[in-house]
């Protein structure tokens, strides 16, 4: 078994004096060629039962493994060179390092009660500048009213943190959001970007739930978004509506209102004022530290990362209006007017045509939301990467494919059987096909009443009495019976209030994240390490490459399916061909 004995953390390759490539870079030196890691230092640690993809760190025994699972490799100073031209800076070593602090505790420069060096958190030489400190109180830091008055320090505009904010905004509007405007601008964001994701009028309200937007700004208690929220509303920049007609359920013609912003009721709509939704969105750099936070979720992991720098390369060629026209009519689907979903269309062009990307795993299963994802598929053949179009390997009838995955796991866990034995050949031949036949009925119909609607709607829902479903209950019992089990959950104190309010959510939970584990965390974390230079993004189920890597990703998807004895037919989907 090959255990990995040269992981460090932090302090321990700082004290044998090794520095990432990056690092060294920045002090103007470059790895020599051919040079090997002297070591490796975990940024994230998990334990494990049995080896997998991820390095072991150590060995707890009984077959159980602390695992890195994110990681980077560090380099000694014998293994760097100057760089022609780069700025030089003074590099010691770590007894260099030792030497002259043992001379300035001798000297009487550091006043220090302890014989140990401090852990080196820079190797470039100390200067007298550094080592002659003031205490916390001399600075004023001390204090809890320092801390909270102090304006937020202003970093460099970084060129991946930025907010579509109205080009209508005035110096009068951000004078009254004060300190607060850059959070304000995300607020604008997230209102115009949900609207053009839902192809709503410019017009509409835009659900946002209390927690959600709490999290997004962060700050204490979700500080942040109660303080700009009350800003916006106040200075007339964003309305809100507290009220939701609605009929009632048993066809009475009884229209009730109910509140909003009430646990358990529809979040609050929010719009802003009339002249800024109707005005252009531009592009805006974010400098304040909240506000960046806030306009980019955090993304580790080497897979995600790879992945998105990946988005990155993607280009899109002009789209005729003639072709995008044709697509809202087409679009049974969508909400609003042909007109709004035009220009919902032009506008998710724009921002891939101006860089601005977005990508966010989400918090219900880690699924990856991007551009892309939210692209019409129509659109996706005007996709570019090196001036190439795209193909695609897509799963067939995958939300099946996962949930049944889930039923073997859980079968495991339990010694029940939840598969019944021709449950997977039935889905490798094409389930949708198989009950459309039964049926007599065209194959769209049936995805639209089982996966659509029937499986990941509540067991009480009317989707469940269609007669794809009760096909489907026939054909498949002990399934279908794991199916309604799940939806049934009982919700824990500590679940989140969407589980507590929707717990039949749960198995579209489950689905996803075996999803996620298999396209992300199987597929292309494999892609990434046998060919690190080559082209591929996902779209939930399936994966986006470059026309010459589309036979060897075919074949990495369907060698990591046999793992668990399954053979589906996975077909290429040339791009290039439907433009």
């Amino acid at each position: 078994m090959n255990i990995v004995h040269q992981f460090l953390n932090l302090a321990q390759a700082q004290m044998l004096g090794l520095r990432s490539k990056t690092a060294w870079e920045r002090l103007g030196r470059r790895l020599v060629v051919g040079a090997v890691p002297a070591g490796h230092v975990s940024r994230q640690e998990g334990t494990a039962v049995g080896v997998g993809v991820h390095p072991v760190v150590r060995e707890l025994g009984r077959g159980r493994y602390v695992v890195a699972l994110d990681w980077y490799e560090v380099y000694g100073l014998d293994q760097t060179e100057a760089v022609d031209g780069s700025p030089t800076t003074t590099v010691v070593t770590v007894e260099e390092y030792k030497a002259e602090w043992e001379s300035r505790k001798t000297s009487g420069d550091i006043r220090s009660s302890s014989d140990t060096p401090t852990p080196i958190y820079s190797f470039v030489a100390p200067s007298e500048a550094k080592t002659a400190s003031k205490s916390l109180k001399d600075k004023g830091l001390t204090t809890k009213k320092n801390r909270d008055t102090s304006p937020p320090k202003k970093s460099a505009v970084n060129n991946d943190s930025w907010a579509y904010v109205p080009s209508g905004l005035t110096a009068d509007d951000r004078a009254k959001l004060g300190a607060d405007v850059e959070l304000a601008y995300c607020v604008m964001h997230l209102i115009h970007y949900w609207r053009v994701r839902q192809a709503l009028p410019k017009d509409a309200y835009i659900d946002m739930s209390r927690d959600y937007c709490r999290e997004r700004l962060g700050g204490k208690q979700g500080a942040n978004w109660d303080r700009t929220r009350s800003l916006m509303l106040e200075s007339g920049i964003m309305e809100r509506t507290d009220t939701h007609d609605i009929t009632d359920d048993y066809g009475l013609g009884v229209s009730v209102s109910t509140p909003r912003g009430v646990e358990g009721n529809r979040a609050y709509g929010y719009r802003l004022r009339a002249d800024l939704r109707h005005s252009t969105f531009r592009r805006t750099p974010l400098t304040d530290p909240r506000a960046i936070r806030a306009s980019r979720p955090n993304v580790s992991g080497y897979t995600l990362r790879w992945l998105k720098r990946n988005l990155m390369r993607i280009t899109i060629v002009p789209v005729p209006d003639d072709v995008l026209r044709a697509i809202a009519e087409a679009d049974t689907d969508g909400t609003g007017t042909v007109e709004d979903r035009v220009d919902a269309y032009r506008e998710t062009i724009r921002w891939i045509d101006e860089g601005a990307w977005q990508f966010e795993p989400d918090g219900f299963s880690g699924r990856v939301h991007t551009n892309i994802t939210n692209l019409k598929r129509e659109l996706r053949p005007y996709l570019r990467v090196d001036g190439k179009p795209l193909c695609a390997v897509d799963i067939p009838c995958s939300q099946l494919a996962f949930i049944g995955l889930a039923a073997k796991a859980a079968a495991r866990q339990h010694r029940k059987q939840f598969v019944d034995d021709d449950f997977f050949a039935t889905w490798e031949r094409d389930i949708y096909q198989h009950l459309a036949d039964g049926l007599s009925l065209d194959r769209k119909t049936v995805k639209q009443q089982l996966t659509q609607a029937g499986l990941f709607a509540s067991n009480r829902s009317d989707h469940q009495k269609t007669a794809v479903m009760r096909r489907f209950k026939a054909e498949f019992p002990l399934i279908a019976e794991y199916i309604r089990a799940t939806k049934n959950y009982k919700p824990k104190a500590t679940d989140p209030q969407e589980t507590k309010d929707k717990p039949y959510r749960v198995l579209a939970q489950k689905a996803q994240t075996y999803e996620r584990q298999y396209v992300i965390d199987t597929v292309c974390d494999r892609l990434r390490r046998e060919r690190p230079d080559m082209f591929a993004t996902t779209i939930h189920d399936s994966v986006l490459m470059s026309r010459d890597d589309a036979e060897f990703v075919r074949l990495v998807m369907l060698d990591e399916f046999s793992k668990h004895n399954l053979n589906p037919t996975l077909k290429v989907e040339d791009y290039a061909k439907d433009q």
